[in-house]
């Protein structure tokens, strides 16, 4: 497992050093992980870096749409789901990001959503899935585009 740590260092340092910038967002570490994750991926994106190795990671603690978002990546279903938590990762096998550096226990559902599924599965998940207003999206995903210099679009 070491040689991951070795191959992603570039990619860590980068998730590290965006994250840092936009951390000030109000209310990113309560509901905005999906848009705290796609950003920093549009930005790792932007920047040149080879994200084929980066996940979106869906948790759950009980099964309750991990077979939802499967089918949506198949193609089965019209919408997915964000209901639960989001970090990034990379590979499969390696470290993973969340909004707040925590390694969350008690998840026992996982699904890896790869980097040519992201934007597909993001898109949808934020125009179905529930909230909570701790996050404000509106503001929270304008002040993430300025501070990044990104545009993650109009489907935020």
């Amino acid at each position: 497992m070491f040689w991951f740590w070795k191959k992603d260092t570039a990619l860590r340092k980068a998730i590290t050093f965006y994250y840092s910038k936009i951390d000030v967002v109000q209310g990113i570490n309560n509901w905005g992980c999906l848009c705290w994750a796609y950003a920093v991926y549009l930005k790792l994106k932007q920047r040149g870096y080879d994200v084929s190795d980066i996940r979106l990671v869906q948790l759950w603690k009980i099964d309750d749409n991990i077979n939802n978002n499967k089918q949506f990546l198949k193609g089965n279903n019209k919408t997915a789901t964000s209901d639960s938590h989001f970090w990034l990762s990379i590979g499969r096998f390696s470290t993973i990001f969340d909004s707040e550096w925590i390694l969350l226990r008690g998840y026992k559902y996982k699904l890896f959503i790869k980097s040519k599924d992201i934007k597909k599965f993001t898109a949808s998940a934020l125009k179905e899935g529930g909230w909570n207003d701790c996050f404000n999206r509106r503001r929270g995903v304008k002040e993430i585009n300025s501070i990044l210099k990104i545009k993650m679009g109009t489907h935020m």
